[in-house]
């Protein structure tokens, strides 16, 4: 199966477009901050280019880190002495869990790494001796994209594009572990999992696939997902189905609401559309959410920048979300609020090479 991120722009498209990465808020029409002492590190972005070629390429197996206005984006941590293939983030009582794609054993090269007190290591590295890692043939992950965690369940809830299904291990897992168990079915045949919200007062998951549909399991670590998907929810407007390629999203649990990344029908470089088909759907009433739901929001269109969109986060109001394509990470303020169907520009952005996934960090780390 053939997916956008698998198909990196030709090396000389590349080339021009680092080179213009300094220029990115300043061509999406976002001011630029004037020079005062640097704000606190509260957004994390993961960079995840093509495997580098020439020496002048970008180095893979780097998170970046900026100030919540997006004013300036710098190398936070680097994954050197570890995996680097790297994928999506989420963090757990201070400590970041990373998926990735090289691991050592090349028959299940998928897994997930955990990097102890991220925020409180500035310019650190991957250290296997604080550090660990989860992969090979027993945890069998192949493709790992988005992971949720559920703390007081203890586990770590893992979506496998490679192999199709959704895996659950446990949180101190490390080395060569096998999951606790694997749901496999997503409801019908050659569907397959991206991105990841869970709701464990719920024990809700919801599940974005890449045929475009939203998957909700009730009590999903209870039953072990193991019936497939309570509801299947296909996003609509005005009667039309609007989703083709699901990739990350949230669950806002005061509001009972998914916001839901589409990097659209394009999946190669070569397409129309590749670099502008993208859009954020906003969907209510999610817990309950069944067949064809209409989007209360859809964001999309030239102003908003939106062409892959891989990788969403939010913040009381504001949402974040990693536009791969055009190697940025981009803010929207107050789309909780609105509604329709929209082409808004972003409150702010700032460049950063090939963001994969973006995460809020934790408060002050306690050092460990």
């Amino acid at each position: 199966m053939s997916h956008r991120f698998r198909h990196p722009l030709p090396r000389a498209s590349l080339t021009a477009r680092r080179l213009l990465c300094a220029l990115v808020p300043a061509l999406l029409g976002v001011p630029l901050a004037l020079t005062a002492p640097a704000p606190a590190t509260r957004v994390l972005a993961v960079s995840k280019p093509p495997a580098p070629v020439l020496p002048s390429d970008p180095a893979p197996g780097r998170l970046f880190g900026s100030p919540d206005d997006l004013s300036s984006a710098r190398t936070l941590f680097t994954t050197a002495g570890g995996p680097r293939d790297l994928g999506y983030v989420v963090f757990g009582g201070g400590d970041a869990y990373i998926t990735f794609d090289d691991g050592p054993d090349a028959r299940a090269p998928g897994g997930f790494m955990v990097v102890r007190a991220l925020g409180g290591r500035p310019g650190g590295h991957f250290d296997a001796g604080r550090d660990r890692w989860l992969s090979g043939p027993r945890a069998a992950l192949q493709q790992p994209k988005d992971l949720e965690l559920a703390p007081t369940r203890r586990a770590v809830i893992v979506a496998d594009f490679g192999a199709a299904n959704v895996k659950v291990f446990d949180m101190a897992a490390r080395g060569d572990a096998a999951p606790r168990f694997v749901a496999a079915n997503l409801g019908a045949p050659g569907r397959r999992p991206w991105g990841l919200a869970y709701d464990e007062r719920a024990d809700r998951l919801f599940v974005g696939a890449t045929d475009g549909t939203l998957l909700v399991y009730d009590r999903f670590l209870g039953s072990r997902g193991g019936a497939g998907p309570s509801r299947t929810v296909m996003p609509t407007l005005r009667g039309e189905g609007v989703s083709a390629n699901l990739h990350d999203l949230v669950y806002v649990r005061e509001r009972d609401t998914v916001i839901v990344l589409d990097v659209g029908p394009a999946t190669e470089t070569n397409q129309a559309g590749f670099d502008t088909d993208g859009s954020l759907l906003v969907l209510r009433g999610a817990s309950r959410a069944s067949g064809r739901t209409p989007a209360h929001l859809r964001v999309r269109g030239p102003a908003s920048q939106l062409g892959n969109p891989v990788g969403l986060t939010l913040d009381g109001e504001r949402v974040f979300v990693a536009e791969k394509a055009r190697d940025v990470v981009l803010r929207f303020d107050g789309l909780l609020t609105l509604a329709g169907d929209r082409d808004l520009a972003p409150s702010a952005a700032v460049s950063v090479i090939e963001p994969e996934s973006v995460a809020l960090m934790p408060g002050p780390p306690r050092p460990r």
